[in-house]
C-alpha cells in the first residue's frame, strides 16, 4: 500500500520539492532492512514539501487540507506502533499546522481569499488536525477569534434542525464529534486559552450554541445528543475560562447595548449576530440569558472563586447594577407616552417593554444567581457584608419610594425608575402598563438576596459586629443574648424594609398596593407574585423566630419582669401573629385557586405542565407550579398560621396531585433522570413533599394529612361500588359474615362490575394504597385510622365480590395485585398501630372492626377464594402467579402475627410493670393510679380475649386436610392422601398459624429479653398465660405431624416408625372436601397435654431411633422435585409446616421454667414427633448437596423455612439429640454450603472480609446480553442468600454445643479438609497434576468456609478445639500447595450456564489464606513453627511470577468430571485475568505477614530470610510496568488506582516492622535496601515506582527508616555504592527527618 508520504508527494508539483525528494530517497543504512513505508521516519525534506504546499496558493484548500490531514495520520500511527520522531521538528512542524489551520478556520464567511463555496469550517477534518497539534503541542497559541468558526458549526447544526436534516449520515455525525472533542480538549488543556477573550466574541458564539440547545432538546434525531454536548460545552466555558465578575458585567453590557428597532431588517447596533434577523435578537439574547446551562456555569464558578474574591464580586456587580438603573432612567429618549400612546407602551414591541423584560426577568436573574451563590466563611464575612450594604445603598433611592410608611405608592416609584417628574395624570397612565411589573421584581429579588446574604454573614460574625448589623437590618434580637432577653423591647423587630427606610410600610400594605394597582393578565405579574410570595415566606420566618421568643418570655417559670412587661409581651406577640396570619392567608388564596382548577387572573392550569427551576421562565403556565412548591418546601414555616379551612384545602390538593390527577409525560421522563436539569410538576413536588418527614413530626400537619387521605381513598373505594346507595354505607364497618355466607351457600352469581375509567381507577387507587403501605403516623389518630381500616375492608370485600362474579368481564390480575395491596396497607397500619401502647378506648374500637371472629375469618378465606380463582385467571405455575399469590398469603400471615403479638404484649410483663414503675414515681397521682390501673386491666382482659378467638378460629381451621375430590362423602386411602390434597387450602392455613404462633414467640421472647431477672412470681405470670394456649398449641403440633405422616412419608410398604404413624389408619373419610383425622388428633392431642402434666415423658431422653430406616420411608423424589422448582404450592406449604413446628419449638423452649415454677422441666423437641420433621430436613440439605444445576428461586424458600427449624433446634440449650444425629446434620450443612461454593465460582467468599474488599464483583466484562447479565446477577444472589442461611443454621447448632457435640462438628470439619471421600476412605479429593493445575471436591471448599465459622463462633479456650487446631492448619497448607498455579488468578471469561464439578481453585486458595490468617491472629492458639515458617512463604508460592501473566484472554483445556471419554479431545475454555481477585489475594497476603509478624514475634525472628523473599516479592508487583512489554507481550499491569490500594496494604507490613523493633531492627536495612533499589529501577524490570506508589509507601519507608541506626545506614551507604540508589537514600533520610522524625517538639 502506498504510503501517506508517498501521496503528499506525488501531488507536490515545484522543481524545488522534486529535487528534495529525490535527495531524501536514499537507500537504507547497512544492517538494515527496508522499513515499513506507511511507518517510515519523517525526513526534513518530507515536512518541508508540505510547508511549501500549505503555503503555496497552487492547491485547493480541500486539498491542502486533506494533505494536512495525511500528515498527523501518519504521525499518529507510527507513535501507536512505538516509532519515535524527532521531538523537535514533530513540535516546529505541529506549531505550524496549528497556527495554518487555525488561520483557514477564522476566515469570515464573506470573506473575499476564499473563491470557492468549500467551508473549511464544516470540514470534520480540519477539527481533527487541531486536536492532534493541541495534543502533541499544549502550548500552541490559540487565536481568540477562534470562537467565531465555533458558532458557525452551532449555526450550521441549528439549520440542520429547523431543516429536518438527518443526522444519520456518517458526515454530519462526524463533524460535530469530532468539534466536540477538538472542543472539549482545548477547554480542559488549556484553561487560559480564551481568558482575555471579549464578552462579545463569547457572545456571538454562546447564542449561536444556546439556540441550538434549546432547538434539539425535543428532538430524537441520533446526532443531536452530540449537537446539545457541544452548545452546553461553549455555553459552560464562557464563565470558566476568564474572569467570573468580569464576564458577567460585560454580558450585562451587552444586554444594556441592545436597542430595538422598527423595520424587520435593520440591524440593532452595536449588538448583532450574524444568523439572526434582527426581529429574532431579543429572542436569542433572552434564549441565552435564560439558558439552565449558562446559570449553572455562573453558579459553578462562583463557588469555585477564592473567598476573598467575594466583596470584590459583589462590588463590581455594584457598578454594573448603578449602570443598569442609569440605563433605564433613560426611557425619556425611548419613551414618549403622550406621542406614542399608551396603547403602544402595553404592546410587547414597545422600547420599555422589551427593557424592562430585560431588567426583570434576565439581568435580576444575572444578578440573583451571583449573590445567592457567593460562599460566606468565617473570615470573608465582614467584607461581604459591607459589599452587600453598599449594594442595597445603590438600590435604596428608588425602592424607598415605594415601601415608605408615610405613602405606600407606586406613583413616586414610577418617577424614579423613569427619570422624569410626571403628573398624577400620566402616573396614573403609567400605572395601567403591564411592564411595570418588571421593575418591582428586579428591585424586589436584588433585595431579597441582599437580605439573604446579609443574614448568612450575620450569623458568622463576631457578636460586637453582629449586633451593630442586625441593628442596621432592623431586627437585632437575633443576636440577643443573656439579660437582654428580659427586655422585650429588644426582641421586638422592625418591618421588613426597615433596611431600606426606618419608618417603613409593612409588606402586607406593599401587597395590597401592587395588588390593586397593577394589570394582571401579563406574564411579568405571575412573576412579582411569586416574588412576593417568597419575600413573604422571609417575613414569616422572622415572625416565627419573634413569637418563639415571646412564647419564652411568657413561659410561667420565668419571672424575670412585672405584669405590665408581661403584658406589654403578650400585645406584642398577638400584633406578630396576626401579621403572620394575614400573610399567610394572602399565599392560602392561591392554593384555593388551585382547588378550583382555575388560575385566577393568568389562566387555567394544565396539570401535564411543568418547570424547570428558573425563576427568569416563570410564566402564567408554570406560576402555579412554582407558588406550590414554594408552599411544600415551606410548610413549616406558614402552617402554624394558617386557618383550618386553608389547611384542608391544601392537603386536599395534595391528595389530588399526588396521586388523584394523570402524572404528565414529564414525570415518566423524570422518574429515571438522575440530571439536575430536569422539570417538575405538581406531581414530582407533592410527592417529594409526602416524603418528607416534617409532617409526620408535627401533629396538626399528620391530623389534617390523615383526614384528607381518608376522604381521598373513601372516593377511590366508592368507584367500585355497584349500587348507588351502597356508598353511603362506607364509613360504617363492611358485613363480612354477609359474604361468607354468600360464599359458603355459593350464591355470588351474576352482578356488574364498573369499568368506566378503569385504569385510572386501579392505578389511583394502588398509588393510594402503596403510600399507605409505607407512610409512618397514620396510626396516631384513632378516628383516621379506623376510617382507613373499614375503608379498606370495604375495598377488599368489593374487589372479592368483582372477582367472583364477573372476573372474566374486568381485569382480574390488576383487581388481585389491588387486593394485595390492601393486605399490606393492612398489615402496614396494624404494625405501627401495635408498637405503641393504644389507650383503652382506642383499642377497643379497634378490636370492634378487626379484632371479631368474621374479620379473622374474613382475611382467611378471602384469600383462598383469590387463590382458587388464581388457578383461572393465570397461566399454570407463571413467576407471576407465584409471586402474586404467595406475596398476598405472606401479607395476610404478618397480619396474624402483629394482631397475636401486639395483644400478646398487654397480658405480659412489659406494659404493667411499665405502668407500676411510673406510679411509684408520682405518688401525688394517687387518683390517677387507681384509674390506670383499671384502664390496664380492662385492656389486658381485652388482649387476652382477642388472642383466644383468633386461637379458637385457627383451631377449626386445623380440624382437617383439604382435598380436591368433589364427592361430599367417600373413603381415600392413606397412601392416596397426597395426590388429593388441595395445596392452596391448606396453605393458606398453615401460613395463618405460622403468623398466629410467632407474633406470640416474638412476644414472650421481647418480654424476657427486657426483664432478664424476673422473679418467680413475675415467671408464672408468664407461664400462666401460655398455659391458655396449651390446647391450641398441642392441637396445631399434632396437625403438622399428621399432614408431615401424609404428605411426605411413604405409608406404603413402610412399617411404623413413631406413635402418629401408628395410630393413624390406613384409610381416611372425606367429608365436605376434608379429610377427617379428628380421632387421631384427639387421641394424640390428649397424650400430649398428659405428658404436659402428670410427669416426665416417656419418650426417651435421647432420640436415638432416627436412622436409616425413617430416611427410606421418606419421598425422595418429592424433594427432588421441589428443588427444581416444581409444585410451588407445595414448596410454600412444606415451608410453612416447618415454620410452625418452629415457632411450636422457641415456644416451649422459652416457657422451660424450673421445677419451682413448672410442674416439670421438658425437652421441647420431645414433645414433638423429631423423626419426620428432622429427618425431611436432612434429607433436603442432601438434596441441595446434590444438586446438579442452580436451585430455583423459589425453592428457596421452603428450604428457608427447614433451615429456620434447624435453626430453633440449635439454639435450645439441650436438644437432646445423639452424637450420631448431630453429627449427621453437622455433615448435611457442610455438604450443602459445599455445594454452594461450587456453584459461585470465583465469587466465593467468607463471609467477612478485613481487608477492605467486602465483596466479590462479577466479572462481566464481556457480557453483552442484558437479560444474560440480569439472569447471572439473580442466580449469585439466590446463592449468597442460601448460603448465608446455611450458615446461620450451622452457627446455631454449633454455639450452643456440648463438648460431645463440638468433637463431633470438629470431626466432621476436618475429614471434609482432609479431603476423606464420604463414600470410601481410600479416597482423597484433594489432587494436584491436573491440566489447570489441583482440584478439590465442594466438601473441601466447605470445610474451610465451616473451619472460619467454628473460629468466629467457640471460644479458643475449649480444649476439644484447642488440640486439634495443628492438623486443621496444616490441612489449609495442604490445600493450598495443591491448588496454587498460575490460573488461580483469572475466571471464566463468560459464566457459563452450567456449573462446574469442583469450586474455583483461586476462591479456594483465597478462603484458605484467610482462615490460616484468623488462626495465627488468635492468642489463644499456639501455631507450629513450621506453620509459622509456611505462613512467612505463602506469598512467594502465590505471587512469584505473577508480573508475568498475560493480562488478557487465555485459553485453556479443562477437565470436567465425567465428561470425557477416551480419545475425545478436551474442552478449551478461555479465561481472562480477574483484576479484583488479584488485589483481594495481595491483600490477604500482606494481612497475613502483618499477623504473623504480631502475633509470632518469636518464630518469625528465626525466619527472617523467607519473609525478606516474600516482601520482596510482594514488592515487585507493584514496580511500574514496561509499556512494551504490556503492549506487545501482553503482561498484566495493574492501573494507578488498584496499584494505590495495593500500596496501602503493602504499606502496613513495613509499619508493623517497626512495632516489632526488637526483633527486626538490625534485619531492617535488608528490606529498606529492597525498597531502594526498586525506586532506583534496579527491579526486575528496571522501571521504578511511580510516584503516586511512592507517595503511598511512603509512611511505611518512613518506619522502616526509624528502627534503623546509624551504622545500619553507614553499612547500607557502602553496601549500595556509586549510583542512584545511594542517592535515594540520601533523599529518604532527608525526607524522613523532614517529615516523619519526632524531633522533640509539638
Amino acid at each position: 500500500m502506498e504510503s501517506a508520504a508517498s501521496s503528499h508527494r506525488a501531488a507536490l508539483p515545484t522543481p524545488c520539492a522534486s529535487r528534495k525528494r529525490r535527495r531524501s530517497q536514499s537507500p537504507p543504512p547497512a544492517r538494515e532492512g527496508p522499513s515499513e513505508p506507511a511507518l517510515a521516519r519523517p525526513r526534513f525534506g518530507e515536512n518541508l514539501d508540505l510547508i511549501l504546499s500549505l503555503q503555496g496558493k497552487e492547491l485547493s484548500l480541500e486539498r491542502k487540507i486533506e494533505l494536512a490531514f495525511n500528515f498527523i495520520t501518519t504521525e499518529s500511527n507510527r507513535s501507536s506502533h512505538g516509532h519515535r520522531a524527532d521531538n523537535i521538528k514533530l513540535l516546529r512542524m505541529v506549531s505550524f499546522i496549528g497556527n495554518w489551520v487555525q488561520s483557514i478556520l477564522i476566515l469570515p464567511e464573506n470573506s473575499k481569499r476564499v473563491s470557492e463555496p468549500f467551508d473549511p469550517v464544516l470540514d470534520y477534518r480540519c477539527w481533527v488536525i487541531l486536536r492532534f497539534c493541541i495534543e502533541k503541542k499544549p502550548s500552541v497559541s490559540i487565536s481568540l477569534n477562534l470562537l467565531k468558526p465555533l458558532g458557525r458549526v452551532a449555526k450550521d447544526g441549528l439549520s440542520r434542525v429547523q431543516l429536518g436534516a438527518s443526522f444519520d449520515d456518517s458526515e454530519s455525525s462526524l463533524l460535530f464529534e469530532r468539534v466536540l472533542d477538538c472542543t472539549s480538549f482545548l477547554f480542559s488543556s488549556n484553561t487560559r486559552a480564551f481568558f482575555n477573550a471579549g464578552v462579545d466574541l463569547w457572545t456571538s458564539c454562546v447564542i449561536e450554541a444556546i439556540n441550538l440547545g434549546q432547538k434539539v432538546s425535543p428532538n430524537e434525531k441520533s446526532g443531536c445528543a452530540v449537537l446539545q454536548n457541544l452548545g452546553n460545552c461553549l455555553a459552560r466555558a464562557i464563565f470558566k475560562f476568564s474572569k467570573v465578575a468580569h464576564s458577567i458585567c460585560m454580558l450585562c453590557n451587552t444586554v444594556r447595548t441592545f436597542r430595538s428597532v422598527a423595520g424587520p431588517d435593520v440591524v440593532p447596533r452595536p449588538f448583532s449576530v450574524a444568523s439572526l434577523s434582527s426581529h429574532k435578537c431579543l429572542e436569542s439574547l433572552a434564549t441565552l440569558l435564560s439558558s439552565q446551562t449558562l446559570r449553572d456555569a455562573i453558579c459553578t464558578s462562583i463557588n469555585s472563586m477564592p473567598e476573598g474574591q467575594s466583596s470584590r464580586c459583589i462590588g463590581e456587580l455594584t457598578v454594573d447594577l448603578t449602570d443598569t438603573l442609569k440605563w433605564m432612567n433613560n426611557c425619556s429618549e425611548d419613551v414618549d407616552l403622550e406621542s406614542q400612546g399608551e396603547s403602544l407602551l402595553i404592546s410587547r414591541k414597545s422600547v420599555f417593554y422589551q427593557k424592562a423584560e430585560l431588567l426583570g426577568r434576565h439581568l435580576c436573574e444575572l444578578y440573583t444567581s451571583v449573590l445567592d451563590s457567593i460562599t460566606v466563611t468565617s473570615s470573608n464575612t465582614a467584607l461581604v457584608a459591607r459589599s452587600v450594604e453598599r449594594l442595597v445603598n445603590a438600590i435604596r433611592p428608588k425602592l424607598s419610594q415605594l415601601v415608605r410608611n408615610d405613602s405606600v405608592s407606586s406613583s413616586e416609584f414610577i418617577c424614579s425608575v423613569v427619570g422624569n417628574n410626571l403628573s398624577k395624570k400620566q402616573c396614573a397612565k403609567w400605572q395601567k402598563i403591564p411592564s411595570l411589573s418588571w421593575m418591582f421584581v428586579f428591585f424586589f429579588r436584588i433585595y431579597t438576596s441582599c437580605r439573604s446574604l446579609y443574614r448568612q454573614s450575620v450569623g458568622l460574625m463576631p457578636p460586637d459586629l453582629a449586633i451593630e448589623a442586625t441593628e442596621l437590618v432592623g431586627n437585632s434580637f437575633t443576636v440577643c443574648c443573656g439579660k437582654e432577653w428580659t427586655n422585650a423591647s429588644n426582641v421586638i423587630a422592625e418591618g421588613y424594609f426597615a433596611w431600606i427606610v426606618e419608618s417603613s410600610g409593612s409588606l402586607l400594605d406593599v401587597i395590597e398596593t401592587l395588588s390593586q394597582s397593577i394589570p394582571k393578565n401579563h406574564s411579568g405579574f405571575a412573576m412579582l407574585v411569586y416574588v412576593l410570595h417568597m419575600m413573604a415566606l422571609q417575613r414569616l420566618n422572622d415572625l416565627n423566630r419573634q413569637i418563639n421568643a415571646f412564647d419564652y418570655l411568657l413561659e410561667d417559670n420565668t419571672q424575670q419582669f412585672d405584669t405590665e412587661d408581661r403584658g406589654n409581651t403578650a400585645v406584642f406577640k398577638e400584633s406578630c401573629c396576626l401579621e403572620a396570619a394575614r400573610l399567610t392567608n394572602f399565599m392560602m388564596n392561591y392554593v384555593g385557586i388551585l382547588s378550583s382548577g382555575e388560575n385566577g387572573h393568568f389562566q387555567c392550569y394544565e396539570i401535564s405542565s411543568s418547570w424547570d427551576l428558573s425563576i427568569c421562565s416563570l410564566d402564567e403556565g408554570s406560576f402555579h407550579i412554582a407558588t406550590w412548591r414554594l408552599l411544600c418546601e415551606n410548610i413549616d414555616i406558614w402552617s402554624p398560621h394558617a386557618s383550618k379551612k386553608d389547611l384542608k384545602s391544601f392537603f386536599s390538593n395534595l391528595m389530588k396531585f399526588s396521586f388523584v390527577q394523570k402524572r404528565s409525560c414529564k414525570d415518566e421522563e423524570n422518574s429515571g433522570n438522575q440530571c439536575s436539569h430536569r422539570e417538575i410538576t405538581l406531581h414530582t413536588i407533592s410527592v417529594e413533599l409526602l416524603c418528607d418527614t416534617i409532617i409526620y413530626d408535627r401533629k396538626v400537619l399528620l391530623k389534617n394529612l390523615a383526614s384528607s387521605f381518608c376522604h381521598a381513598l373513601k372516593k377511590s373505594v366508592s368507584s367500585f361500588v355497584t349500587r348507588a346507595d351502597e356508598d353511603a354505607f362506607l364509613d360504617i364497618s363492611p358485613d363480612l359474615m354477609e359474604i361468607l355466607d354468600k360464599l359458603n351457600n355459593k350464591k355470588l352469581v351474576g352482578g356488574t362490575y364498573p369499568d368506566e375509567d378503569g385504569v385510572d381507577k386501579h392505578r389511583i387507587c394502588e398509588n393510594l394504597l402503596n403510600f399507605l403501605s409505607t407512610v409512618p403516623g397514620f396510626h396516631s389518630n384513632s378516628k383516621s385510622f379506623l376510617r382507613l381500616i373499614t375503608h379498606i375492608l370495604h375495598l377488599e370485600r368489593l374487589l372479592l365480590l368483582a372477582l367472583l362474579r364477573r372476573y372474566e368481564l374486568c381485569n382480574p390480575i390488576e383487581l388481585i395485585r389491588l387486593f394485595i395491596c390492601c393486605r399490606r396497607a393492612t398489615q402496614n397500619l396494624v404494625s405501627k398501630f401495635g408498637k405503641e401502647y393504644p389507650e383503652s378506648k382506642q383499642h377497643s374500637a379497634f378490636s370492634k372492626l378487626i379484632g371479631n371472629s368474621d374479620s379473622l375469618i374474613w382475611l382467611l378465606r378471602s384469600v383462598q377464594e383469590i387463590i382458587h380463582l388464581s388457578h383461572k385467571i393465570f397461566e399454570e405455575h407463571t413467576d407471576e402467579k407465584k409471586n402474586t399469590l404467595f406475596s398476598l398469603v405472606d401479607k395476610t400471615s404478618e397480619i396474624f402475627s402483629t394482631l397475636a403479638n401486639m395483644n400478646s404484649k398487654f397480658c405480659l410483663l412489659g406494659p404493667k410493670k411499665r405502668i407500676e414503675c411510673s406510679l411509684e414515681h408520682s405518688a401525688s397521682e394517687s387518683d390517677t393510679s387507681e384509674h390506670d390501673a383499671q384502664t390496664f386491666d380492662t385492656l389486658e382482659s381485652s388482649a387476652l380475649e382477642y388472642v383466644k378467638i383468633m386461637a379458637e378460629q385457627l383451631e377449626k381451621t386445623a380440624t382437617g386436610i383439604p382435598v380436591t375430590v368433589k364427592d361430599r362423602n367417600c373413603v381415600i386411602k392413606l397412601e392416596n392422601c397426597y395426590d388429593n390434597v388441595c395445596w392452596d387450602t391448606l396453605l393458606c392455613t398453615m401460613s395463618c398459624i405460622s403468623g398466629f404462633l410467632w407474633g406470640v414467640v416474638s412476644a414472650v421472647e421481647s418480654t424476657i429479653k427486657d426483664y432478664l431477672v424476673a422473679s418467680s412470681e413475675e415467671r408464672k405470670v408468664m407461664h400462666q398465660y401460655a398455659s391458655n394456649f396449651s390446647r391450641f398449641i398441642a392441637k396445631f403440633e399434632t396437625f403438622i405431624d399428621i399432614c408431615l405422616h401424609v404428605l411426605f412419608m411413604e405409608n406404603k410398604d413402610c412399617g411404623s416408625v413413631d406413635l402418629i404413624s401408628t395410630g393413624l389408619p390406613q384409610e381416611l373419610d372425606c367429608e365436605n372436601g376434608f379429610l377427617n383425622i379428628d380421632a387421631v388428633m384427639d387421641g394424640w392431642t390428649t397424650h400430649q397435654l398428659k405428658l404436659q402434666s402428670d410427669g416426665p415423658p416417656s419418650i426417651p431422653s435421647e432420640s436415638h431411633n432416627f436412622g436409616l430406616f425413617t430416611i427410606q420411608c421418606m419421598k425422595r423424589s418429592l424433594l427432588e422435585n421441589l428443588l427444581n422448582g416444581e409444585g410451588p404450592f407445595i414448596a410454600f406449604t412444606l415451608k410453612e409446616l416447618y415454620t410452625v413446628s418452629a415457632a411450636i419449638v422457641k415456644l416451649k423452649g422459652l416457657l422451660s421454667f424450673p421445677r419451682d415454677v413448672c410442674r416439670q422441666e421438658c425437652n421441647p423437641s420431645q414433645q414433638m414427633s423429631l423423626d419426620p420433621m428432622v429427618g425431611t430436613a436432612y434429607i433436603a440439605l442432601q438434596k441441595i448437596a446434590d444438586m446438579s444445576n442452580w436451585p430455583d428461586k423459589f425453592s428457596l424458600v421452603w428450604i428457608d423455612g427447614i433451615l429456620r427449624y434447624l435453626e430453633v433446634l440449635g439454639t435450645l440449650p439441650e436438644h437432646k439429640l445423639s452424637k450420631e444425629l448431630y453429627a449427621q446434620i453437622v455433615n448435611a450443612h457442610v455438604r450443602a454450603i459445599g455445594k454452594c461454593i461450587v456453584l459461585q465460582g470465583k465469587g466465593a467468599s467468607l463471609p467477612t472480609h478485613e481487608i477492605g474488599t467486602s465483596t466479590k464483583e462479577l466479572n462481566l466484562q464481556n457480557t453483552s446480553d442484558s437479560v444474560v447479565t440480569k439472569y447471572i446477577m439473580d442466580r449469585q444472589n439466590r446463592l449468597n442468600s442460601l448460603k448465608s442461611r446455611l450458615r446461620l443454621s450451622m452457627r446455631k447448632f454449633v454455639n450452643v454445643a456440648s463438648n460431645m457435640h463440638l468433637s463431633a462438628t470438629i470431626q466432621v470439619i476436618e475429614r471434609a479438609l482432609v479431603g476423606v471421600n464420604q463414600y470410601s476412605h481410600s479416597i482423597y479429593e484433594v489432587k494436584t497434576g491436573a491440566s489447570n493445575g489441583g482440584i478439590v471436591s465442594s466438601d473441601v471448599a466447605a470445610g474451610i468456609d465451616c473451619l472460619y465459622l467454628l473460629l468466629e463462633t467457640v471460644p479458643g479456650n475449649k480444649r476439644v478445639f484447642k488440640r486439634t487446631v495443628p492438623g486443621l492448619v496444616g490441612a489449609l497448607f495442604n490445600i493450598v500447595l495443591h491448588l496454587q498455579s498460575p490460573l488461580v488468578f483469572y475466571t471464566e471469561k463468560l459464566p457459563s450456564l452450567y456449573p462446574d464439578f469442583h469450586p474455583d481453585a483461586g476462591a479456594i486458595v483465597l478462603m484458605c489464606v484467610e482462615v490460616i490468617t484468623a488462626f495465627v491472629g488468635r492468642h489463644t492458639f499456639q501455631i507450629d513453627a513450621c506453620h509459622v515458617s509456611q505462613c512467612l512463604h505463602l506469598p512467594v508460592t502465590l505471587f512469584k511470577g505473577f508480573k508475568h501473566l498475560a493480562g488478557q484472554t487465555v485459553s485453556h483445556s479443562s477437565e470436567k468430571s465425567g465428561g470425557q471419554t477416551v480419545g475425545q479431545p478436551l474442552d478449551t475454555e478461555e479465561y481472562i485475568f480477574d483484576r479484583q481477585f488479584s488485589i483481594d489475594m495481595y491483600a490477604a497476603c500482606c494481612k497475613l505477614l502483618c499477623t504473623v509478624l504480631r502475633h509470632q514475634q518469636r518464630e518469625v525472628g528465626r525466619c527472617v530470610a523467607v519473609m525478606e523473599d516474600s516482601v520482596n516479592i510482594l514488592l515487585s508487583c507493584l514496580e511500574s510496568a514496561d509499556p512494551k512489554m504490556v503492549r506487545m507481550a501482553g503482561h498484566f499491569s495493574w492501573n494507578k488506582e488498584e496499584a494505590l490500594k495495593c500500596a496501602s496494604f503493602f504499606r502496613r507490613i513495613y509499619e508493623e516492622m517497626r512495632q516489632q523493633r526488637e526483633i527486626l531492627g538490625k534485619h531492617s536495612i535488608h528490606f529498606l535496601a529492597g525498597y531502594i533499589s526498586m525506586f532506583s529501577a534496579q527491579g526486575p524490570f528496571q522501571t521504578g515506582i511511580t510516584r503516586e506508589i511512592d507517595e503511598a509507601l511512603r509512611p511505611g519507608v518512613y518506619s522502616l527508616i526509624d528502627i534503623c541506626e546509624e551504622s545500619d545506614f553507614q553499612q547500607l551507604h557502602t553496601y549500595l555504592g556509586e549510583g542512584p540508589c545511594r542517592t535515594t537514600l540520601a533523599n529518604l533520610v532527608n525526607d524522613y527527618k523532614l517529615h516523619f522524625q519526632y524531633q522533640g517538639k509539638i
